[in-house]
């Protein structure tokens, strides 16, 4: 089985690598380099905010990633540029909200980027490094982000409306390979689409029961769970206060999990998991969860913790946890 594993992996790592688009740690390839969900702008300053100092090592650490940062948006920037004169160019509605986190990153650069690395520096007598980073990101990183604003509205006039992949340069190939990078198995995406419409109806069956349960009886499934999501028993204040609440609620919930693992298990993870807001800079954007593993660092530091994220919600009137 390991050996099957990795054997798929490399097959995926290559035969998606060989085309446009990008592919995630979790072998999920995207036909967009940079988006509202993919980019070194969207992944980068989450690692950034966590990045230990304690010792001068890992200052310098921190100081040359973040230089790195800058170079790493421009290899992007050539990358959209090449995909585009392809003919691969993402729909309108991802260009204007990937320009719109990325211009919000910008404005929040500092806050994002520097001030919790910085002070954990101060904190360690480090004072020169919070002067440091923010001579890189003046005189490297606001400039690449703006490269990089600029290479995606340059996209606009080229645009559609459309999402599918269908339109794009071989998209009917890519969407098969994709979905099989996704999947791991070679189903042709026919036969999938009939696979997920059956078992959509029996989800929508059981949600029929479900949401009859809890007094929700007119209507379609659909539009009961949209009222479902306007129930004030689900609702939270939309404010930093009602999702301060939800956060809580779910340390909670993990703190009394966390109390009854003995009960399963010998051995213990070896690191803990910490439910965190997303970053604001791009919680537009985002799905409601998202969940990153941090492995233990190179130099053997230790784990550092899972991290689960929970974004805000749009829906007026209040957030769910």
């Amino acid at each position: 089985m390991d050996y099957d594993t990795a054997a798929f992996a490399y097959e995926m790592l290559d035969a998606v690598g060989a085309r446009y688009g990008f592919q995630d740690h979790a072998l999920r390839p995207g036909p967009y380099l940079v988006n509202q969900m993919a980019g070194a702008y969207y992944w980068q300053p989450q690692d950034f905010a966590r990045t230990p100092i304690g010792s001068r090592e890992d200052a310098d650490l921190y100081l040359s990633r973040l230089a790195a940062f800058a170079r790493v948006l421009d290899g992007e920037v050539e990358g959209i540029r090449r995909d585009a004169a392809a003919g691969v160019v993402p729909p309108d509605f991802v260009l204007d909200r990937t320009v719109r986190q990325l211009s919000d990153l910008r404005g929040s650069a500092a806050a994002s980027l520097i001030d919790g690395p910085a002070a954990r520096a101060t904190a360690a007598g480090l004072a020169d490094v919070a002067s440091r980073a923010r001579r890189l990101l003046d005189e490297r990183v606001v400039s690449a982000l703006d490269r990089q604003i600029a290479a995606l509205r340059a996209l606009g006039p080229a645009a559609a409306g459309e999402a599918g992949v269908w339109r794009l340069p071989d998209g009917e190939a890519w969407y098969a390979l994709a979905l099989r990078s996704n999947t791991t198995v070679p189903t042709p995406p026919e036969e999938m689409h009939r696979l997920g419409l059956d078992t959509f109806e029996a989800l929508r069956a059981q949600l029929d029961v479900k949401l009859k349960g809890q007094g929700f009886t007119q209507g379609t499934v659909a539009e009961r769970i949209k009222a479902l999501d306007r129930d004030p028993r689900q609702l939270k204040p939309n404010t930093d206060a009602g999702r301060a609440e939800i956060l809580q609620f779910s340390r909670d919930h993990l703190a009394r999990l966390h109390g009854l693992l003995p009960r399963a298990f010998r051995t213990l993870p070896d690191r803990d998991i910490t439910v965190d807001r997303i970053p604001v800079a791009i919680e537009a954007g985002a799905p409601g969860p998202i969940t990153t593993d941090r492995r233990p660092t190179v130099r053997g530091r230790g784990s550092s913790p899972s991290t689960s994220r929970t974004r805000r919600s749009g829906r007026p009137g209040g957030s769910r946890p």
